[in-house]
């Protein structure tokens, strides 16, 4: 019987560039990630019958895997929000300086209007 392997890359491949820059980036979480790899293929050895192993440590085995992935998408998500956090202070940095954070005045040139808000026009004499 063959089962199916888990890899990182197959579990996240949307966080794909993110597993690669924090296993080269952290120690910890290379390690992590390299314990993983070699549990779940540990645990598809036993499974194809390669390696014996008792049901009871195999299920233990099995929720070591679920652990350490939780970790690792634990480090994912905290990973996402610094990129993201980092992402909008320099946008928003960008945005002082382009002038966006002036007034609607400043930045349409009118007084008193808002951008949305319609110019109006004198009515014509006849």
């Amino acid at each position: 019987m063959h089962v199916e392997h888990h890899p990182l890359i197959k579990d996240f491949p949307e966080k794909r560039e993110q597993l690669q820059r924090l296993r080269q980036e952290d120690p910890l979480f290379a390690r992590k990630a390299e314990e993983y790899e070699a549990l779940d293929k540990r645990i598809c050895r036993i499974e194809d019958g390669v390696e014996t192993l008792d049901d009871a440590a195999l299920t233990a085995l099995k929720q070591e895997r679920v652990t350490l992935k939780d970790d690792i998408a634990r480090d994912l998500r905290q990973l996402l929000r610094r990129l993201l956090r980092l992402s909008s202070s320099e946008t928003e940095k960008a945005r002082h300086s382009a002038g966006f954070l002036f007034s609607p005045s400043v930045r349409t040139g009118r007084r008193n209007e808002s951008p949305s808000r319609p110019r109006r026009t004198p009515p014509r004499s006849a």
